[in-house]
């Protein structure tokens, strides 16, 4: 409940009838709101690693204070689209846009950093398909390490991957590099391979419990389905793309099996 009460308070919402039209009302407005986001969001990213923990509650069921994949994507655009609005109205070369830009750059690196330790599960769940093999929902907040097994968590959830890229394509349209070696392109690419035949591979969905009767077992969601088809058909970054999304785009990073993709 802490949590919650801290995420409705009034500085975080704000109406369409509340929105002004001159400019010392809409600073006050973007100002509110940046300090809601520096207290509820970034006060609670890891200076290290740079990923979020899901709660900062620790209850009966269990401590919550891991990165959760989709969490960390979700809860950080709207640092983004903070970062954005002072773009607006300062410039490229506004400092608070910069360093908003980086906050955003340090979380999405630290999921891909923590994925790319797992490179060898994707190359296996491509051949596979078996969730044994999937790339984990959930790492350490601190050093991004695996923090379950893979047999003790329904790790399997296309979704979740399926946003991790999604995101990463939308912030190079946006100008932000996330992407910054060759390797790092060629496992992006991978894993658009990974999520290829999300309409066929059984998952444990966004809710992590797999099927309906909550029995643990993974089945087709329609979530997982239509993410992952999203992300599949997202523009490329166009003009401002880099070298290395330029590669990406010419889809030279390591082939999938044989196989209908969507």
């Amino acid at each position: 409940m802490e949590n919650l009460r801290v995420v409705i308070e009034p500085d975080m919402v704000v109406s369409k009838t509340e929105l002004p039209q001159d400019d010392k009302c809409r600073d006050d407005v973007l100002e509110r709101l940046d300090r809601a986001i520096e207290r509820v969001v970034l006060g609670r990213q890891d200076p290290i690693s740079g990923l979020l923990p899901a709660s900062t509650a620790h209850t009966i069921h269990g401590n919550y204070g891991d990165a959760w994949v989709r969490d960390c994507v979700y809860s950080i655009q709207c640092v983004w689209g903070l970062t954005l609005a002072h773009r607006r109205r300062d410039g490229n070369s506004s400092p608070r846009a910069w360093e908003l830009e980086q906050r955003v750059v340090a979380l999405m690196r630290g999921l891909l950093r923590s994925m790319l330790r797992q490179a060898n599960k994707v190359e296996r769940f491509k051949n596979s398909l078996d969730p044994l093999d999937a790339l984990h929902a959930k790492y350490d907040g601190s050093s991004g390490d695996p923090v379950v097994a893979d047999h003790a968590w329904g790790h399997l959830q296309l979704d979740a991957t399926s946003l991790f890229l999604l995101q990463i394509g939308q912030l190079t349209r946006g100008g932000c590099a996330v992407i910054r070696s060759r390797d790092e392109a060629d496992f992006i690419q991978n894993l658009i391979h990974y999520i290829a035949r999300a309409y066929r591979i059984p998952d444990y969905g966004i809710w992590e419990r797999g099927d309906k009767g909550n029995h643990g077992c993974p089945e087709r969601n329609a979530s997982s389905i239509g993410m992952a088809n999203a992300a599949r058909r997202q523009p490329h970054p166009a003009a401002r793309a880099t070298p290395v999304a330029a590669h990406i785009r010419t889809g030279r990073g390591t082939k999938p099996e044989s196989g209908r993709g969507f």
